[in-house]
């Protein structure tokens, strides 16, 4: 998206409205909250840890609890109409009265449950749930199960002898059906190829499947992906790659993400294509996402960095949780980590046209647009990276930034960074392939910066400065 950028608009910009672009919620509890579900903007429900589940009907202002069973996880929560129903792994909750009340349905029948073989992904299973309507239910938990009454029996699709996915434990996955038409994706740990990135399909109700899309990589590893179903044959995958250093130790390697892409089919593979998309330089293992509509989405993702004191002892040193949304179907994602708490766990989302609800550890839910929303801040970034991308001559990163500047290409003259109200924060002259400006001193908020090329071609750039 190319607009033109006038930049007296960005004078009236606060930085508050930069820095709030989340709006952090603690709910009133301290479980974990897994799943949510939107009904409207303003009534969602989120649920988690120790059976419960909460409501809100004033946009996440205020939750009120609805149900709580100790010892047991909910992990995800739908709707359709009044009936609603969420799901610890096999085991189902119901209400038929749009969630004031919730009742445990007995999934035990004489058909054995087939348990996760790996524990790979033990804290938080991949547990999905997926409605057809109010009576037909596909589950995925360790095998796909399905029920045509509401959740009072289950059976396997493909009958006994034929259990779909049986033991399968999946790091992320995501189920679609559509008539007769239904798919499994998923991010997975394959004993004989290493990690895979799959996409099943089945084209009769989910009683036999093919594989139509595979990606076995031992070292360029899929580690989550993003997901727009549109309709049975149209469809976008954005999986997300975790590259493997070479020439290190297994203990001491490096795990960047950088790789991430488009899987585009308009014929439900039959035929796929691989598009190039934009995420302005942030990558990490995507845990769940949701497209509003054909061009608007949001992802929720992570990155870690691990140590090692001995060769045999590797732990965790630091998280980073954080957001991105796309305006354009997925051609380019933005980073929006303003309002979320990068400790905090993010794991799961939905959302209602521009609004949009996560998931938290401790209790926590985030929302956007209470009051600020994060559009306007976007449709600066989609300005500001619109003219970066013209003048590949000279590269400016990162983009949003946060304590530094880093210039890239053929520098001759004058470096300037100016505020919104004109004041020269920043003036050197440079003669180099490279410079980096140290930020750290400046508040949130949206910059210009002047370089001058080779050829004495002044470059101008619109940049924002986000807190850590």
């Amino acid at each position: 998206m190319k607009r033109l950028f006038i930049l007296i608009a960005f004078a009236f910009l606060s930085t508050g409205a930069l820095q709030a672009q989340w709006h952090e919620i603690q709910t009133g509890i301290h479980d974990d909250l897994y799943g949510v579900y939107c009904i409207n903007a303003d009534t969602a429900f989120v649920c988690g840890d120790n059976g419960v589940i909460l409501k809100t009907e004033d946009g996440g202002e205020t939750w009120v609890e609805k149900n709580r069973t100790d010892g047991v996880w909910l992990y995800n929560i739908q709707f359709f109409g009044n009936i609603g129903y969420a799901n610890a792994g096999w085991y189902v909750y119901k209400t038929i009265d749009g969630g004031e009340t919730w009742q445990p349905l007995n999934t035990e029948s004489e058909i054995p449950f087939y348990e996760p073989k790996s524990d790979y992904n033990e804290e938080i299973p991949s547990y999905d749930l997926f409605m057809i309507d109010a009576d037909t239910l596909y589950l995925f938990a360790g095998s796909l199960m399905k029920s045509q009454d509401s959740g009072i029996s289950w059976f396997y699709p493909g009958g006994s002898d034929n259990v779909p996915f049986a033991g399968f434990s999946p790091y992320t996955s995501e189920i679609y059906f559509q008539d007769n038409v239904g798919y499994v994706l998923s991010s997975h740990l394959s004993t004989s190829e290493g990690n895979c990135l799959t996409v099943w399909k089945t084209t009769d109700y989910g009683n036999t499947w093919d594989i139509v899309y595979e990606i076995p990589d031992m070292e360029n590893r899929p580690w989550g992906f993003a997901s727009q179903f549109i309709d049975k044959d149209n469809m976008k995958i954005f999986p997300c790659y975790l590259r493997v250093d070479d020439g290190k130790t297994e203990f001491e390697k490096d795990y960047p993400m950088n790789d991430f892409y488009a899987i585009v089919t308009e014929d439900g593979f039959a035929s796929y294509s691989i598009e190039s998309v934009e995420n302005n330089g942030h990558y990490g293992s995507i845990t769940d996402s949701k497209f509003t509509d054909t061009n608007t989405g949001c992802y929720i993702a992570f990155q870690e960095w691990y140590g090692a004191d001995c060769k045999r002892c590797v732990k965790r040193i630091e998280q980073q949780n954080f957001a991105c949304i796309t305006k354009d179907g997925g051609q380019t994602w933005q980073f929006c980590y303003d309002g979320l708490d990068g400790q905090k766990n993010l794991y799961g989302i939905d959302g209602i046209d521009t609004t949009f609800y996560i998931a938290a550890s401790g209790g926590y839910v985030y929302r956007t647009g209470i009051p600020e929303t994060i559009y306007p801040w976007y449709d600066d970034l989609q300005t500001i990276n619109g003219e970066e991308n013209d003048d590949e001559m000279i590269l400016a990163t990162p983009n949003p930034f946060i304590d530094k500047i880093q210039i890239n290409g053929e520098i001759s003259g004058t470096i300037t960074l100016v505020d919104v109200t004109g004041n020269v924060l920043y003036e050197k002259e440079i003669c180099a392939n490279k410079h980096e400006i140290n930020t750290s001193q400046y508040p949130s908020g949206i910059y210009t910066l002047r370089v001058f090329d080779k050829d004495g071609k002044e470059i101008v750039k619109k940049m924002v400065k986000t807190e850590k």
